[in-house]
């Protein structure tokens, strides 16, 4: 009798010890989801507090679940990620949280005996909602993020999802094609993934009227301006913060104010909202606008 209590007492000290405090007692991964290239994306875009939050830093260690509340640390339970590249990638995917950057195939491996979820594609087959992903070694040798799409023409710059080293949370950022091939991305695509005609190439840039410095114009919905390469956006019209850059040089706006900064234009304290290529909102200078900003509406 003493043996067998024994016996029991000691199972139940190892179910404990076993326990992963804020998760279940098994760690089983969850099986890889279906999801069409829109699914993936508007998952991508509400995950962890969604682009431009700071609500889950990176983390290779902590799990999180799709909404952002902390669930214990790895190996991840089901339907939780690591709060790293792979684990943002495989949260969109849905391709459960036990995956990592492989050495063999780089996009997204699976830890514990998983298989891996993807398979390698050209660079010039990159759809949205694909990955661009390398590897030369654990740790911060290796990186993967998910694709959204060409900024401009097949083969430059491109859009991509982000959960990088050192950021505060998702991010959305466009890399130039020189980052591309001189880190050695590669291109790979979920094997479970449905087609739904997601496009891989921009809208086409509302044109602008027709005159040699034309003033802001509505198209599609928005009011578009001509600006500067590589703009600052600012957190506030103060302009004390960056909160992220616009690579393009035809952008959309949607509305002006007059009390911000003094900045170095012909309205000189006018400040234009818009959103940064990373996804941040924020204050454009006026100074950074060549076309007329008076049609725009004020804030």
């Amino acid at each position: 009798m003493a043996s067998a209590l024994a016996t029991v007492l000691l199972g139940l000290v190892v179910v404990f010890l076993g326990r992963t405090v804020g998760a279940p007692a098994h760690a089983a991964a969850a099986e890889p989801t279906t999801a069409t290239r829109t699914e993936v994306l508007q998952r991508a875009q509400s995950l962890w507090g969604g682009l431009g939050s700071s609500e889950v830093p990176y983390s290779q260690s902590a799990c999180y679940d799709s909404a952002g509340n902390r669930r214990g640390s790895a190996p991840c339970a089901p339907s939780t990620w690591r709060a790293d590249c792979a684990g943002f990638v495989a949260a969109a995917w849905g391709a459960g949280g036990r995956m990592t950057v492989g050495s063999s195939n780089p996009a997204l491996t699976g830890l514990a005996g998983n298989t891996a979820v993807s398979t390698k594609i050209d660079l010039s087959q990159l759809r949205p909602a694909d990955v661009l992903a390398y590897f030369e070694g654990p740790g911060d040798g290796a990186h993967i993020a998910l694709f959204v799409r060409w900024a401009d023409h097949v083969g430059g710059a491109a859009v991509v999802y982000e959960q990088a080293g050192g950021q505060a949370g998702p991010r959305q950022h466009i890399w130039s094609a020189r980052t591309i091939a001189d880190t050695g991305y590669q291109a790979f695509r979920y094997n479970l993934i449905r087609e739904d005609g997601a496009p891989a190439l921009p809208a086409p840039t509302p044109t602008a009227p027709s005159s040699s410095s034309p003033a802001c114009w509505r198209a599609d919905g928005h009011w578009w301006c001509k600006n500067l390469p590589h703009t600052p956006v600012y957190t506030t019209s103060s302009g004390r913060t960056i909160a992220g850059y616009m690579d393009t040089v035809t952008s959309w706006f949607t509305c002006r104010t007059d009390s911000g900064a003094r900045v170095d234009s012909p309205h000189p304290t006018r400040w234009i909202r818009t959103q940064a290529d990373n996804g941040a909102w924020g204050w454009m200078k006026d100074s950074a606008v060549s076309s007329e900003t008076d049609p725009l509406p004020a804030c």
